[in-house]
């Protein structure tokens, strides 16, 4: 507990004790007739963990504009006062001095991440802390870009750069506790068919590579004109990432 001292001055008929914390005056407490009145309360104001500030507040005013001191964190923005530690964007809007008080700072910090698909985009969420408590940020996933000749899949998770990463998030979805900025990558997929066996439309003769005339012609009746058909097909799955990765 902090230590309070009084010093003694006299006017008229009482005596006024003027209390300090530190070398903050406080408040007056005015004895006479074993009556102790107080002529104004103490504001705590705590900013952080390791940090307050008290100043006195007359009775039935607001006690939610500090007039010897600005909060301010390093690298957030001060939101306003809340009577507990909870961090929220949720914070009084009203409060008056009507007894000792203790009041607490919330901030916030705006977090931005990277969506790459066929193009960039952006998403934001906010990040509050309230004197140790800390609560990050959510972010609403945006839509991916349709890429022509692909299939859209998903996001990656963050960070995940590979072609055929798995899917982590749809659209629209909800990533939370997002503490910093990140970036997700944008997952497309498509099924290519390419020939593995081609044949001789006239007698039937296989290839497995694509001739440019059966070799057989010169030892069976064909007509003059090679007609090479495909006799078979081979189908591969590609895949591509926002990255710019492919498989």
């Amino acid at each position: 507990m902090p230590t309070y001292f009084t010093d003694l001055e006299t006017n008229t008929a009482h005596k006024i004790g003027t209390v300090y914390k530190g070398n903050i005056k406080i408040g007056q407490i005015y004895k006479g007739d074993k009556l102790v009145y107080q002529s104004a309360f103490r504001i705590t104001y705590v900013i952080d963990t390791d940090r307050e500030y008290v100043e006195k507040v007359v009775p039935k005013k607001t006690i939610l504009s500090p007039s010897t001191f600005t909060p301010a964190k390093e690298g957030w923005t001060f939101v306003g006062w809340r009577s507990d530690k909870t961090a929220s964007s949720t914070v009084l809007t009203e409060a008056y001095s009507t007894g000792h008080t203790t009041l607490y700072a919330v901030f916030k910090q705006t977090v931005t991440c990277n969506f790459k698909s066929s193009s960039t985009h952006k998403a934001s969420g906010t990040r509050y802390y309230n004197n140790g408590t800390l609560v990050n940020a959510t972010i609403t996933v945006p839509n991916g870009v349709a890429l022509s000749g692909w299939t859209w899949r998903g996001w990656s998770a963050a960070g995940d750069t590979a072609a055929n990463a798995a899917v982590k998030y749809s659209n629209g979805a909800k990533i939370s506790n997002v503490e910093k900025e990140a970036t997700y990558y944008g997952l497309y997929t498509r099924k290519r068919s390419v020939a593995v066996k081609w044949a001789c439309g006239w007698c039937g003769h296989t290839f497995t590579s694509k001739p440019s005339n059966c070799d057989l012609a010169q030892n069976t009746s064909h007509p003059d004109e090679p007609k090479i058909v495909v006799k078979e097909t081979k189908t591969y799955t590609d895949y591509y990432s926002g990255s710019g990765a492919s498989t």
